[in-house]
């Protein structure tokens, strides 16, 4: 089962969508409900214009995205608007090309957190460095939930899931 391919107008909108879920979770890290409500909605929509099929895929893409990031949302580790956000766009992209966001979204948001953990102070670092040191001797990693960080120290997952649904969906309509 799959879901009908993005093309013109269409993939235009949505990557419209998701360029403005990026930049929003990049500087206020936080994605607003309606706009993944919107992705979602509008994904299940196209979906089941390409028959119950089409739908079908559809639905199983957008619960395989929740459930690849609910154990990370369980245990605090990334925000409830980075779990819907990889459901909407399940939505759109089905079973298999929700496993391909997850990961590029996955390497991308390694390279955000390398980016960030480069930006920190040497203090910050060496708090870093015990944490890591402490997870490695006792198995427990102590890491604070998204909603006690600064706005700005979280990293802004939802870009990089962001970007790699434009990347998954676009090869889509590329034929790939």
């Amino acid at each position: 089962m799959t879901v009908p391919a993005s093309h013109g107008v269409v993939l235009i909108l949505l990557s419209a969508a998701l360029i403005f879920v990026a930049v929003f979770d990049a500087r206020y890290r936080r994605i607003p409900n309606a706009l993944v409500a919107g992705i979602a909605i509008t994904g299940f929509a196209h979906s089941f214009l390409g028959g119950v099929r089409g739908g079908m895929a559809s639905l199983l893409g957008a619960g395989l995205g929740v459930a690849l990031l609910s154990v990370q949302f369980a245990r605090g580790w990334i925000g409830a608007g980075d779990v819907k956000l990889l459901g909407a766009v399940g939505s759109w992209a089905g079973a298999m090309g929700t496993l391909y966001i997850f990961i590029g979204g996955s390497v991308l948001g390694g390279v955000l957190a390398v980016v960030a953990l480069a930006r920190l102070s040497k203090k910050a670092r060496v708090d870093v460095a015990k944490t890591l040191s402490s997870f490695t001797r006792d198995g427990v990693l102590a890491v604070p939930g998204p909603s006690t960080l600064a706005r700005t120290q979280g990293i802004p997952y939802g870009v990089a899931l962001a970007i790699a649904a434009m990347i998954v969906l676009s090869r889509g309509a590329w034929g790939a």
